[in-house]
This record gives C-alpha cells, structure tokens and sequence, in this order.
C-alpha cells in the first residue's frame, strides 16, 4: 500500500555477510519450474475468433472447472483496461520435446488455470495446470501465423503438426431430447450410415453406425431437421461433460453419428466421438454417460431399434427418444435490465458524464444509445430521459456512487448480478457498492479485490443494459473448424513486466555455478 519498509540496513548487513545471490540466481536454477513451464512468460494475449471478432474468456465459478467462452474483446486503445480473465499465454512444459522445455498449453495469465478438454466434442474449461506436462487434455497449441487453428493434443507442439482435434465455435443447440411415450408423437427416426449391420442376442437387427433425425423445425436448418449428438454441457445429469441435444444435421458432423454394438438382449449406443454411452437413468432422463462393461449388466444402457425408432424398455413400455423444443427465448435477458459484467468497451456498458455542474453533479448519458442512467422509480437502474432529477455523483473517498435525489447508491445487488439502488453504506463500504467512474472508454466499475491470501479472487465487473450472451466453444476434428473457417488469432500481444523485469535483471555469468549445484530438475 505505498508504506515505508522502515530501516533495513541491519537486513542488508546480513545478506552482505551471507554472501546472498539476487533473486535471479534463485530463478535460474529453479529455471524448469518458472521458464520452462512457462510461468514467466515471454508474452502474454488474448486469443480472438476471426469471424466472430470475440475474445476466449474463462468464466470464474466456485470451483473448477471452469468454462472458457467468447464474449466481447476488452483492451486495446481507448478500450480501458483488458480483463484478466482473457489474458493467456503458452504454458507447461512439452514432454515430446528433448529436455522438456516450453510449452505443451495454453494458461490464464497469473492463475494456474490451463485450457483442458477431455474429448471430441466436449466444452473447453479450465483446470489446475499440469505444468510437468503429463496431462494430454492439456495440450493445446495456437498456431496463428499458419493454419489459424488452435490445437487440441497436438502431435508436435515446434512443428505445427496439427492435432487429434481442434477448437471450433459451438452451433446453437437447436433442441433437447426426451423420452415420449407409444402414444405420443416420435419426430426423431434412426437413418442408417453407411450397410453395416448388427445382431442382438435377441436376434434384433440394427444399424452399426446411424443419425437420430428429427422433423422437428428449427431455424437455419435448410428443410434438412436437426440430429441428435452429444454436446458440451455442465450440472449434476452431465457427469460425462455432455448431454444429448440436437443440432441442424451436418452430413460432414461424425459427432452426429452414433454407434451400436450388441450388449445382453439388446444394443450399447455410444455418442459419436465422446467415447460415452447412452443411458436412460432408468427413464427419467436421457444421459450421456461413461459406458458399462457388460459384465455390469446395467439395463440404463441397453437400448433397441423398433420400427425406426431408438428406444428404450420399462417394463413392457417402449419409452422412444425425440427431441425437445428449447423453451422460449422470452425468458432470457429482458432488453433494458442492467447486469454486472466483465468490463469491455461494448454498448451498453458505455455511460458518460455530461452536463457536469458547478456543485459536481452529472447526469450519465448512454454514449451508444442516447437516454440516460435513471432511477426508475422503484430503486431499479434503467435507460431513461435526462431529467434534471436524475443527476448523480461519485463519493471518491468512500468509492460509490450516488443518485443525488434519492441520496441512494449503486449497488451490485444480491449475487452481485443484479444492480439497484440502495441505501449508502456508512460509515463503511462493503464491496456491494464500491462503484468508480472510468470515463474512458466509459464504465461504472465495481472495484475487484482478493481474499485468502489471494487464493480467492472477485473481478472487477462493469454496468451493462446490454450484455453479450457466451458462446461456448467446443474441441472437434480439425477438418470440420477448417470447413467452417474457423480461425484463431493473438490479439494485444505484449510481454509482461514479470518477463521484463527478468531481462533488465543483472543474472549470473556464463559458466557460474548455479545455487545448489546443476539447474537441471531433480
């Protein structure tokens, strides 16, 4: 905090009398742990989706893991400061390379949070950093001066040899899947791929490798109906990472066909490229989950073809698998309602003084949409007309920010999610409403702070009226994110102070004899 350390010569007479090395000395023998598992990075960046223009950012949750999405890019001139939850940089080290040296990942900057994917198909999220490098659903690779692509279990991180898979943008889940009943209407039928047969120990025939296909009508879908896959999803029904939905068919899409091998007197279906099974949860849902052996004989995972229709058997009912309309987007965000979210220089979250007053009022004007921040009439923030009795003032010392008719403050509300008005905290303000105004780009910022010795983290979050909806993003075959031109960039590149500091520092001399003897790893 900017206090006096107070006289340290007698700490300066021992070092001297110890013969104490700088800390370089510490940070080159231990060079395996902080360079070669890149914790002093050489650059740090956010990661940018070409098309899209939107930036990979990692969602902080109570516990890992946690989500990595695209929202919109923070940063850059005028763009107020880049939130530290899109800042990456290369990280641990790579195994397939002599002597192990950087990287096999991809890391949050200052957080030991590395981009991890369990398989084809699956949500990337972020999980503590195996830094040694053992962890293959770690190994990412961006390579953006070539192909463009970001690599999921690259096959040579120095070559850019590709990978068993690559990031890619989700499509929108067109649909859900549920059991109907015999009586009810069945919209999904299986669509055999390819001749290939197989024969159940009840001497059922079916397809080895087939669609799902629904007729149900979704948009974009260009009369083709959407089939059924495994998508990337979180909760308690998602043990596997997955759920089963539908999405527009894609004759390119192996992650749409599913696959039937013979098991006790009826068929295991496995999920495209999930490597897991469907399971029925003994009919209250439809599961992605980790296959069985057969040996286990669980009947959650046996399943039958009738009549073209993908079935499962309660007792003498034939409970078939059909697709879900999602529910209405009317419950979404509801146009005009403030949120708090990650500070980016986007409208909605653009909120200016104007008409400043001798007495240090203002009103706050929407720089992208006109109207002003007002009080609704109810202690709820929304965009209104700029009336003389919606004039507002920032409290410096005490750090919030108050509506001058009403004598209230901002405050981020409960979960921090939905901000009000409420009454000014004294003579102490908690965090709730710590607000400051940052005029450029333009933001009503909640201070971040930390706790736990910094093992816990709250970010600083911004006023918005209209936030971005998260795109997830997914790890499939390469081939298809290259067919859809789906590409990766660097965007802000620069190198840390961390990585400056280190190249300023004076280090030891060639040939030197590192503390404690060789720098290679134990």
């Amino acid at each position: 905090h900017g206090e006096p350390l107070g006289d340290m010569s007698n700490f300066d007479r021992l070092k001297d009398k110890l013969q104490c090395k700088p800390f370089t000395h510490y940070l080159q023998r231990f060079s395996y742990v902080y360079f070669d598992s890149g914790l002093i990075p050489e650059d740090i960046f956010q990661i940018r989706e070409k098309k899209t223009g939107l930036c990979l950012e990692r969602i902080q949750e109570q516990q890992q893991p946690h989500n990595v999405v695209l929202m919109p890019c923070g940063g850059g001139e005028g763009g107020g400061k880049t939130p530290e939850l899109q800042i990456w940089h290369r990280g641990n080290r790579d195994p397939s390379r002599k002597g192990k040296p950087c990287c096999s990942g991809i890391m949050n900057w200052n957080f030991l949070q590395c981009f991890d994917a369990v398989s084809i198909g699956s949500k990337l999220r972020t999980f503590d950093c195996e830094i040694q490098g053992g962890s293959i659903n770690q190994h990412f690779t961006l390579d953006d001066a070539h192909t463009g692509q970001l690599f999921w279990r690259h096959h040579d991180a120095s070559s850019r040899k590709g990978g068993d898979g690559c990031l890619d943008v989700v499509q929108v889940k067109s649909a859900d899947s549920q059991f109907v009943s015999p009586d009810s209407h069945c919209s999904s039928t299986v669509e055999p791929e390819g001749t290939e047969t197989v024969r159940s120990s009840g001497g059922e025939v079916a397809p080895a490798h087939f669609r799902l296909r629904s007729t149900l009508v979704i948009e974009d879908s260009g009369g083709g109906g959407a089939c059924a896959l495994g998508v990337g999803a979180d909760g308690p029904d998602a043990v596997s990472g997955f759920q089963l939905g539908f999405q527009r068919c894609d004759a390119e899409d192996s992650g749409q066909i599913l696959h039937a091998k013979r098991m006790l007197n009826g068929l295991q279906i496995t999920v495209g490229e999930t490597n897991n099974c469907l399971d029925s949860s003994g009919g209250s849902a439809i599961l992605v989950y980790p296959c069985y052996e057969e040996s286990v004989q669980n009947y959650n995972q046996v399943w039958h073809i009738k009549d073209g229709h993908l079935i499962w058997q309660q007792g003498h009912r034939d409970l078939r698998v059909d697709a879900k309309p999602l529910p209405s987007k009317d419950r979404q965000h509801q146009k005009g309602t403030f949120t708090m979210q990650t500070c980016v220089p986007k409208p909605g979250q653009r909120l200016r003084r104007d008409k400043l007053d001798q007495d240090g009022t203002f009103l706050l004007r929407d720089a992208d949409n006109g109207g002003c921040l007002i009080n609704n009439g109810r202690d709820e923030l929304a965009i209104g007309e700029c009336s003389a009795d919606q004039r507002w003032r920032e409290l410096v010392q005490s750090e919030q920010v108050q509506h001058v008719s009403t004598g209230n403050c901002i405050d981020a509300g409960a979960g921090e999610s939905r901000p009000i008005l409420y009454a000014c905290h004294k003579p102490r303000t908690s965090r709730n409403q710590k607000f400051k105004l940052v005029d450029t780009p333009g933001w009503i910022q909640m201070e971040g702070t930390w706790g736990d010795n910094g093992r816990k983290r709250w970010f600083e979050k911004c006023l918005d009226h209209m936030p971005a909806e998260p795109i997830s993003v997914t790890v499939q075959k390469c081939q298809r994110t290259e067919k859809k031109g789906t590409r990766w960039e660097k965007l802000h590149a620069e190198q840390p102070l961390e990585r400056r500091l280190w190249e300023q520092a004076e280090k030891p001399p060639p040939g030197a004899l590192p503390l404690g003897g060789s720098a290679a790893p134990p």
